[in-house]
Formats: structure tokens, sequence, C-alpha cells
């Protein structure tokens, strides 16, 4: 009895931690949704914080060989062969999606026709949602964003008058891309963002213009994300021009609603709440600063995270810091609309689509050994004469939203990977020798101690 009730309050105790300390990160919010595994979230979790604070990792292993790959949301999307390959590795999925490119461009562009050469680029991963890029080669190069759902269905098609520097952020429901293309009257490019409605099919009639968000580089300089319904753009930087020898930075940070994207709506915060730093405080290499948007796991709140190499208060020595920093907008105007009053964004489902069994673009999933024992990579340009028909021995094809919320794993990545089947499998840690005991035999016996992988940064 004694017994049950110790383990009865340390599983109260353990759930408790968890859903109160870190409830907003993604191993809790994963076991609120399958309704339990709380000590294994725990210790995910804890493995996840001692690996980032120590530069330790818990295991290193090969994943796979590409051209160019983007880690977003916990999901791998990587190109090989003139294939997306689609891999979750926060779930620990054993298997790939694969998805033609030529098909892909086919579908989303049957007028391309055989003048089909070009660069094809992953931009965003988002909701079983990806958004991409692709220019044609040629005189006559044009520049597509295209958007797809993994089941293969082509959510928007728009052709761009610019590239420079283009990101794209969406979710479920909305779709947002920008571009450092507007010149200002100072002569200076500024930033232009449009946005579509996956529910009705149609782009935003008016564009947000940014005239006065410093900053080109995303995520040194500048960076951008959707946060509960809102757009947000953050800054670091005050002036195009030369600072003076004394000055004070602030963060500037604007925000405005994801369904009513206007200038009437834009909310701004003001320098008095978002102090920066100081001058004084001593030089900065720029090389080495990072500049993001997170959600604080313990509040559930967005927040400023920005890396600094700074040699603090003239040290002869440089150090790297990671500052956080709460967001606070001025509260409304009696003369004001009170963002809080607008209804809130209109809320879709997959049900809102239409979504085809099987697609010529979309191939049945291949496991990683197929992935890896690929013939030779090719580039980044892809052919799209190629026949788009070619599809993988597999009956049906799989995606994301087929494997539901795994069991969390120990040691996620051993699941991606088998001995035998894959040629670049990096062995486990190995226990080595430490130092040896007497043993019962009176023999002596070694003392084994896990030996830890380490990286350097």
């Amino acid at each position: 009895m004694w017994l049950r009730y110790n383990q009865i309050s340390g599983f109260r105790l353990l759930t408790r931690f968890l859903q109160n300390k870190i409830r907003y990160c993604n191993e809790a919010l994963a076991a609120v949704k399958s309704g339990g595994g709380n000590a294994r979230a725990l210790r995910r979790a804890a493995k996840r914080h001692d690996s980032l604070a120590t530069a330790t990792p818990f295991v290193v292993a090969t994943i796979g060989f590409c051209d160019a790959f983007l880690y977003c949301k916990g999901v791998l999307c990587y190109t090989l062969d003139d294939r997306v390959r689609i891999l979750d590795l926060h779930r620990s999925a054993k298997s790939e999606l694969v998805i033609s490119i030529p098909g892909l461009l086919t579908q989303a562009l049957p007028a391309i026709g055989e003048n089909s050469r070009g660069v094809f680029l992953i931009l965003y991963y988002s909701d079983h949602i990806i958004s991409c890029l692709y220019k044609s080669e040629g005189p006559d190069s044009t520049a597509w964003l295209i958007a797809f759902h993994l089941k293969g269905v082509i959510l928007a098609v728009q052709e761009l008058e610019s590239t420079d520097k283009i990101f794209v952020r969406h979710n479920k429901q909305y779709l947002y891309y920008g571009t450092h293309s507007e010149i200002g009257t100072d002569g200076y490019k500024k930033w232009v963002i449009s946005g579509y409605d996956f529910r009705t099919r149609k782009w935003f009639d008016k564009k947000i213009h940014l005239p006065d968000m410093v900053g080109s580089e995303i995520g040194s300089t500048i960076c951008f994300e959707f946060y509960e319904g809102f757009f947000y753009a953050l800054s670091n930087q005050t002036s195009f021009e030369v600072e003076e020898i004394d000055w004070t930075s602030f963060y500037h940070c604007i925000r405005f609603p994801l369904n009513s994207p206007c200038k009437d709506l834009l909310q701004k915060t003001e320098n008095k709440s978002m102090w920066r730093r100081q001058h004084q405080e001593g030089p900065i290499d720029d090389r080495w600063t990072s500049l993001r948007l997170d959600v604080d796991e313990s509040t559930g709140k967005l927040r400023i995270v920005e890396a600094r190499k700074e040699w603090y208060l003239g040290s002869s020595r440089s150090q790297r810091t990671y500052y956080t920093t709460d967001i606070k907008f001025p509260p409304p105007k009696d003369d004001d609309l009170d963002l809080a009053d607008l209804p809130a964004p209109a809320t879709t489902s997959e049900a809102d689509f239409t979504f085809p069994s099987t697609s010529s673009w979309v191939p049945a999933s291949t496991t990683l050994s197929e992935a890896a024992t690929s013939s030779e990579s090719s580039s980044t340009s892809s052919d799209t004469s190629t026949s788009a028909s070619s599809s993988s021995s597999a009956s049906t094809s799989t995606s994301l939203d087929s494997q539901g919320p795994d069991s969390l794993p120990d040691v996620p990545l051993l699941r991606l990977l088998a001995k035998d089947d894959h040629p670049h499998h990096i062995e486990a840690p190995a226990r080595i020798p430490e130092n040896t005991h007497p043993g019962n035999d009176g023999s002596t016996q070694p003392t084994f101690t896990l030996a830890k992988s380490r990286i350097r940064i």
C-alpha cells in the first residue's frame, strides 16, 4: 500500500510539473493529446534541454543525402533526384513521403509544356502544407510560388514579380509571403507582404507595406512569424544610416490580424518598452547575431530570442549570450479599434478541401534505405520533361496524416536507422571500460561507462 501511494504521488507530481512548468512544449502537448505518457514526455524534454545546454547530443545519426533541405516544425523536407522527400522526425516516422517534382509542376503549371527546366526550392512547411518556389530558365524566366497539401492538392499558385529575399509563413488557414523589393523614397528597399486565404482560395486585395521595418537579413536583423491569429514582424535595427558613436538600440515589432491585413489594424511597439542594448555595453560581432520569435514553454506567450557575440564592457574576451525579451504593445486608445473586438479568424479544416486518394505526383512512400541508395544526386535544376508517371512499386501512397501520434521513444532517431539496411549507419554511443573492480570469482572485471558523442559549435 505504501509503495502504491508513492507511485500515485509521484505520478501526480510528474504530471503537475509537466503541465505547469513546460506545458507549452511539444512533448507536453503530445502527452495531453494522447491522454498519457507524461513520464516519457518529461524524460524526452529533459534530454532535449540537456543536449542543447551542453552541446552533447544523445545520439548522432546520418539520415540521408540531399541537394537542399528544410527542417521546420519537426519535419525534414529535402530534395534528391527530382524528388521531394518528407520525413516526420519529431514523431519518429519509419518511412518518408516521396513527391515527384516534375509531376507536381505539371499539375500546378500545365501551361509550361516542354519548356520547364528550372530551379525548385522548398520555402516553408506547416500543417501538412509545403510552400515552394519554382523559377524557370531561359530568356523569359518567370518565378512561381506554389503551395500544396501532402495529400496531393494544389492550394495556391502565384506568379511572382520579385523573389528578392522571399519568405513564406502559413498555417492551415492563411498563407503570407514577402519580398524585399519595394524601393522607398529614400532609395532603400523595403518589405512588401501579400496574403492568401486557403478557405476562399483568394488573395487579399491589399498588400502590407513595411517602410519603417529596417533589416534585410532574415534570422539576423529581421524575422517573421505567425502566432494566435496574427502576423508578426520583428527587427533589431533602427536606421539605414551609420549609427552615431553613442546610441541606444531598441526592438521594433509590428503585427496585424491574419484575416484582415490592412494598415488601420497594424500595431507597433514603442521604444520605451522594447529596449535592446546601449552602445557603451561593448562592441558586437554582427556575423554571429541570430534573431527569432519563439513561444515560451512555460507561459505560452511569444517572446524575442536574440543571440549576440559581444565584448561586454570592452573586455578582451568575447562571449555569446542569448537574450529573451517580452513583446509589449501599447494599449489601444479610445478612438482606436480594439483588436480584441474583431471576429476570430475563420477556422478551416481538412474537410474543406477535396483530397484525392492518389495523385500522379505523389508516389508511394519509401524507406530511408531506398532514399540513401538512390542514384547519384542531381543538381537543384529539375527537368520536368521527364515522365511524371514514374512511381515506386508500392500500391498505395501514404502521408504524414496517416501516421498518428506515435509513442515517444527514449531514442527517437534510433528508430529511423537499422544497421543492415542503411549504408551510412552510425553506431550508437558505445560503452567503454573506465576502470576495473574485483569480480565474484576473484578475477578483475571492467567497469563500463557510456561514451558520449560531442559536437563542436
